[in-house]
């Protein structure tokens, strides 16, 4: 990070000596020691209902003499000399190879996907649905799935910070039971008043539960929050997983875990990553503007990034996500720290936004 915080200082007291000048654009243009990679956050972050800032003029300080365009140039002229490039892409390398991997992520995201069609379907059965979700097994969409040994249901709602919220994982297996109990056997009657079925309007035709609630929706949106936020937020981005057991030390003296090519830190930071880029078609490419695919966070950071509620929120999300990669290579964990609060922060205001939107739109 690089300051000009001591040149305005120095504005108020300088003479127009060229002496004087040097030594003020010199100590300006040394680097801070403050934080060793530059903050990825530089947008201001709003909730998602703001009341407009308040206009303020900030002082201005009087600047000395003939001196101030020469000081203006010269400071602009070191910030462009001093400015840190672009950060890359989430690409990391150890020995030649790649020491990212998330292959498990990816594969519980494509099981949520195909669990959600099955509560688009009048022919799932309660039985089938509790296999896929608890059980991992019984995929179409995918053979490969079955063989992964991963699962959903284990997985949701059962972060290492507060561990597991029992509570949570019984309504969401009651909301299977409930399709497959009550919405499938009614699949083509019209919906009442504490009866299940059919409701039609100009714009769609939808089943719902004897309450009106559209089953396949409230538990995938629970999803959002329960199962890949839990997991980025609560999980793989805290500290009760990144600094687990020996992850500090084996990282710091560039231990690998054993068979792989990624230490333990690493790993937990990128099984983070793959909870919510975890379906794009190139995870290396610029996923500032994320492709949306699935049905869980990654479409709602889309969305949400693409309003007006907080808009460009995914490309601080991104950058979050490499800087802090990167910090971990590096072995600087404060940096880590603060990019994973920008991710937690981030994210969860996506989920609050995306609820927002849908009980006002």
């Amino acid at each position: 990070v690089y300051t000009i915080g001591s040149l305005r200082r120095r504005l108020l007291i300088v003479n127009d000596s060229r002496a004087t000048l040097e030594a003020v654009l010199t100590s300006a243009c040394r680097p801070s020691t403050r934080q060793k990679h530059p903050s990825t956050h530089s947008r201001s972050k709003q909730a998602c209902v703001t009341n407009p800032p308040t206009n303020r003029k900030a002082p201005m300080a009087k600047t000395v003499g003939g001196i101030s365009a020469l000081v203006a140039a010269a400071a602009a002229a070191c910030l462009m000399a001093a400015a840190p490039s672009a950060l890359a892409a989430y690409d990391f390398q150890r020995d030649g190879a790649s020491s990212v991997s998330f292959g498990g992520q990816t594969a519980r995201l494509q099981m949520a996907d195909e669990i959600y069609d099955d509560m688009n379907s009048p022919d799932s059965t309660k039985e089938l649905l509790m296999q896929k979700f608890n059980d991992g097994t019984g995929f179409t969409s995918d053979p490969s799935l079955d063989e992964s040994g991963k699962n959903v249901g284990g997985k949701t709602a059962s972060g290492c910070l507060y561990g597991e919220n029992e509570e949570a994982i019984q309504r969401l297996n009651a909301m299977i039971e409930d399709y497959a109990d009550n919405v499938v056997p009614n699949w083509e009657a019209e919906a009442a008043d504490g009866s299940p079925g059919v409701l039609s309007d100009d714009a769609r035709t939808i089943n719902v539960n004897a309450k009106g609630w559209e089953v396949d929706q409230t538990f995938q949106k629970a999803l959002i929050g329960a199962f890949t936020l839990d997991q980025i937020a609560n999980n793989y981005l805290d500290a009760c997983k990144l600094d687990s057991g020996t992850k500090t030390d084996d990282n710091t003296n560039g231990v690998t875990s054993e068979g792989d090519n990624y230490t333990g830190m690493e790993h937990a930071w990128d099984e983070a990553f793959g909870y919510l880029y975890g379906q794009e078609a190139d995870p290396t490419a610029d996923l500032s503007t994320p492709s949306g695919d699935g049905t869980l966070l990654n479409k709602y950071l889309k969305k949400v990034s693409e309003g007006d509620v907080a808009p460009g929120i995914a490309k601080d999300v991104y950058e979050a996500f490499v800087a802090g990669r990167q910090a971990i290579v590096d072995g600087d964990y404060a940096t880590r720290d603060a990019q994973a609060k920008i991710i937690k922060v981030d994210l969860s205001k996506v989920s609050r936004c995306a609820i927002f939107r849908h009980q006002n739109f």
